[in-house]
């Protein structure tokens, strides 16, 4: 979503006035990352993002609604029901490939998809920057919508 190469963040401009034009008022923007909350908070002083109406961080396990970032502590309790961290730690030491992760990992990612990313089949890349991406295939979209309406 965030093209950190586009310093004037035109392809994000351009998506804020998109959503809002002809999507705000009957849909939800949902942004899904692997940030933490902090790092998210610290994005969107950095880069002119729309208020989410819902943020997914963390990979998934942290989930917020709106400006104020209001935690569904339902989530929270939904992920940690049965969860018991001993158990994961006793049954994982049985398989010594396997190395235990520290805090949030990112580090670790990091390298990882570095070592793992290049010529990799499995690794999907978009022919597209982030925000205008999703603006290009909008625009497909429409004119296909149209184009199909003619043909009718």
């Amino acid at each position: 979503m965030v093209d950190h190469h586009d310093l004037e963040n035109s392809s994000l401009f351009r998506f804020n006035a998109l959503w809002e034009a002809h999507y705000r008022q009957d849909s939800l923007l949902v942004f899904s990352t692997g940030r933490s909350p902090t790092l998210y908070k610290q994005l969107r002083k950095e880069k002119p993002m729309i208020t989410l109406d819902i943020a997914i961080m963390c990979v998934g396990t942290k989930i917020t609604y709106g400006k104020s970032m209001v935690p569904d502590d339902g989530w929270v309790q939904f992920l940690n029901y049965k969860w018991d961290k001993n158990i994961v730690i006793e049954e994982s030491s049985k398989f010594p490939e396997l190395k235990r992760q520290v805090s949030n990992a990112q580090e670790e990612l990091l390298q990882w998809h570095s070592q793992n990313e290049k010529d990799n089949p499995k690794m999907l890349h978009s022919s597209e920057r982030c925000a205008s991406g999703i603006i290009r295939k909008k625009e497909k979209e429409k004119a296909n919508s149209k184009l199909a309406r003619v043909k009718l």
